[in-house]
């Protein structure tokens, strides 16, 4: 992902974090079929679990992981500074760190699961390489990724 479109992607979610963290602040948005999907993931995993929800935004997949299973280990990343800001309020406790999907800062196989809720849909096709071997590297042998986007439309601010 070319550093124009990373900049022009942090910017608009900077721009918007306090009011998308107010307008969509937990997971009850969710379609059935959706929210179907994150509790099998979090069904999958074991009790204790380290998971990362890779391009958390303001937080609401890391409050809704934690309701469906207390026990998990739970990090958070994100491009947008002002989004970290959001998800640390609404989720104290959770590590949550600013950084890129396609440079993950942490250690090879240090993650049972890896949960990336529309957070690749602003990530060019050309991207997307990159950013699936970060999370291939961060999952551990037999860890769990649940990845839901939309098409990439040449939109840097997507079709959100």
């Amino acid at each position: 992902m070319s550093e124009d479109l990373l900049s022009m992607t942090r910017n608009a979610y900077d721009v918007v974090a306090q009011s998308y963290a107010r307008l969509l602040p937990d997971a009850s948005y969710e379609a059935p079929l959706d929210a179907a999907m994150i509790e099998h993931f979090a069904t999958q995993l074991a009790p204790g679990a380290r998971v990362l929800d890779a391009g958390c935004g303001a937080g609401r997949m890391l409050a809704h992981l934690a309701s469906l299973d207390p026990s998990l280990s739970l990090s958070g990343l994100d491009l947008s500074p002002a989004m970290v800001a959001e998800a640390r309020t609404a989720n104290p406790g959770i590590e949550i760190a600013v950084g890129e999907l396609a440079a993950l800062g942490y250690e090879d196989s240090s993650f049972d699961g890896v949960l990336a809720w529309y957070s690749i849909i602003h990530t060019p096709t050309d991207g997307l390489g990159a950013i699936f071997d970060e999370f291939h590297r961060v999952l551990k042998a037999d860890g769990l990724l649940l990845a839901l986007f939309a098409p990439f439309d040449g939109d840097p601010i997507g079709p959100c």
